[in-house]
């Protein structure tokens, strides 16, 4: 949760943040967004604006490079300690703060759970190590709780 969430969004302009669950976000995205792919360029006005002042919105999460917003990183501090298990999925554990927080939690006598397709500075710390496909792997070791849901 402290990168945000892709069916978000947030304005560029006003900061008005706004729950977006369209898929693709616009219709002048639909079948969009490939790496190798060269299609016409899509008009400015074609993309999705702001409910509230009409400009350009953004996924509401943070990319890579960006700093963590101030208000998730309180979050997070707080709650790091109550947790009975914490999970780390899929990540390098080498950009932080996140990266520090598998130690910290690990510290207070916490179980560390790690998926991720490879080895990380995690790893050593983690009482428990699932090397693979977080998609792969996180539902059959979720299922004895999900099954149910």
């Amino acid at each position: 949760f402290s990168k945000g969430n892709l069916f978000t969004t947030r304005c560029t302009s006003c900061g008005f943040i706004e729950e977006n669950n369209d898929s693709p976000i616009c219709e002048a995205l639909r079948n969009r967004g490939l790496p190798h792919e060269n299609g016409p360029e899509i008009a400015v006005t074609d993309l999705p604006n702001c409910h509230q002042c009409r400009s350009l919105v953004r996924p509401h999460v943070v990319w890579f490079g960006e700093p963590l917003w101030p208000d998730v990183l309180k979050k997070i501090d707080e709650e790091i300690g109550r947790c009975d298990l914490f999970l780390v999925v899929g990540t390098s554990a080498i950009v932080y703060p996140a990266a520090g927080y598998a130690s910290i939690v690990a510290a207070h006598g916490i179980p560390v759970a790690e998926i991720n397709i490879e080895k990380t500075p995690s790893t050593s710390i983690s009482t428990f190590h699932f090397e693979g496909a977080a998609g792969e792997i996180l539902p059959t070791l979720l299922s004895p709780i999900t099954d149910d849901i």
